[in-house]
């Protein structure tokens, strides 16, 4: 499916952001406004900020100063639009280790009132199909990751926002991020992506913010 059209005005905007941490300020004027389509690829060193600006963008830590807006509205005031059409993966998987990654993804899916057939889909998009039964305790780093990202694919959320999706995944699992973000990117979604390492193949070329320089 794809999301409804929009006009040209930007979905998700951050306007003159600035953030500090333990007294040190990380960036400030930041700004960038994302339109249906578009990703933003969050590059800089370790400790410049970019986790920061993420769990600003989720609305898990206030900005010190500037402004995050949907569809030009501030996120605290359209929070239950933004927050019920926002996907956010992190440096934690989130799993619960004792159950299985279909276990997992159904839990998940009961609670956003989504249909369990889409489990087996989600878990077959990320290549998770074969190891779907086994504990996720019993999963390599690299498979977890993949279970993590296949919750993003169960319910169609309009924003998602990544930090580090390519961490411990291997050459065919860099290639599996970037088809679904792609997909997601067709359908007029919109992404804003930390990582170290570029994603190619087939998303569009994203717009790039690099932290700390």
């Amino acid at each position: 499916m794809s999301f409804p059209a929009d006009d040209t005005a930007p979905l998700l905007e951050a306007r003159g952001l600035c953030c500090a941490r333990g007294g040190r300020r990380l960036f400030a004027g930041l700004s960038f406004a994302l339109r249906g389509g578009e990703w933003l690829q969050v590059a800089g060193k370790n400790g410049s900020g970019k986790t920061t600006l993420l769990r600003a963008l989720c609305g898990l830590r206030e900005a010190d100063r500037g402004k995050i807006l949907w569809r030009g509205i501030p996120i605290r005031r359209a929070a239950e639009d933004y927050f019920a059409d926002l996907a956010f993966t992190g440096h934690r998987d989130g799993l619960k280790p004792k159950l299985t990654p279909a276990e997992n993804l159904r839990a998940w899916a009961e609670a956003r009132g989504e249909r369990e057939t889409a489990v087996a889909a989600a878990l077959e998009s990320v290549g998770m199909s074969r190891a779907a039964a086994v504990p996720c305790a019993n999963l390599s780093a690299g498979q977890r990751r993949r279970t993590a990202l296949a919750r993003m694919l169960l319910v169609p959320l309009r924003v998602w926002i990544l930090d580090e999706p390519l961490a411990a995944l291997d050459e065919d699992g860099r290639e599996m991020v970037s088809r679904i973000l792609a997909k997601h990117l067709r359908r007029g979604g919109v992404a804003v992506v930390a990582t170290h390492q570029p994603l190619g193949g087939e998303p569009p070329g994203p717009r790039i913010l690099n932290l700390g320089i």
